[in-house]
């Protein structure tokens, strides 16, 4: 008797453990599938939040001050020895410039030189942009505007200025560039 009680109580350990070892399996299955749905939800939350751009504001305003102060800054072809802004000065002044620029008129002068720049660059990289004056008021009664693709005072837009102060008269020029988004 004493063997067949052991025989029983040997199926009845074994029938014990196989029930214990199904238990832990199916405890780790669930522990694994939350961990999976945990993951899911996080790299949703992380897809909703994504970082802001702070490089694409960045770009465009330091685009536009660049710009302006370089070309302020810039020999002008036709005349020797004259900047950018030495010739927006002159044209300030209503000065004929004929003697030492292939152009007489000054604001002509800068109005064809900034449109050249312009388009060399801005324009070549399709930029929405105004480009403006304040100060000048050339012979023509008006600042000089330049316009690209629609870029107007609605849309959205990085600014940029630079003053050009005149010595004798101390008056000052402005020189804007905006570009649109």
């Amino acid at each position: 008797m004493s063997m067949h009680i052991s025989r029983n109580n040997i199926r009845a350990r074994m029938n014990i453990r196989g029930k214990k070892s199904q238990m832990e399996a199916f405890g780790l299955a669930i522990i694994v599938v939350l961990i999976i749905i945990g993951f899911f939800i996080i790299v949703s939350f992380r897809k909703n939040n994504a970082p802001v751009n702070q490089l694409g504001n960045y770009l465009p305003d330091e685009m536009a001050s660049n710009f302006v102060n370089s070309i302020v800054n810039v020999n002008v072809q036709e005349c020797n020895g004259y900047s950018l802004s030495d010739i927006a000065r002159l044209c300030k002044e209503h000065h004929n410039v004929g003697d030492v620029c292939s152009e007489s008129d000054a604001c002509i002068l800068f109005n064809n030189t900034v449109t050249t720049l312009l388009n060399k660059s801005l324009v070549r990289q399709n930029y929405p942009f105004r480009f403006y004056t304040q100060g000048l008021d050339w012979p023509k009664g008006t600042d000089i505007m330049i316009v690209n693709r629609g870029c107007n005072t609605n849309m959205d837009r990085i600014h940029s200025d630079v003053p050009i102060v005149q010595a004798k008269t101390y008056q000052t020029i402005i020189i804007n560039l905006d570009i649109c988004r």
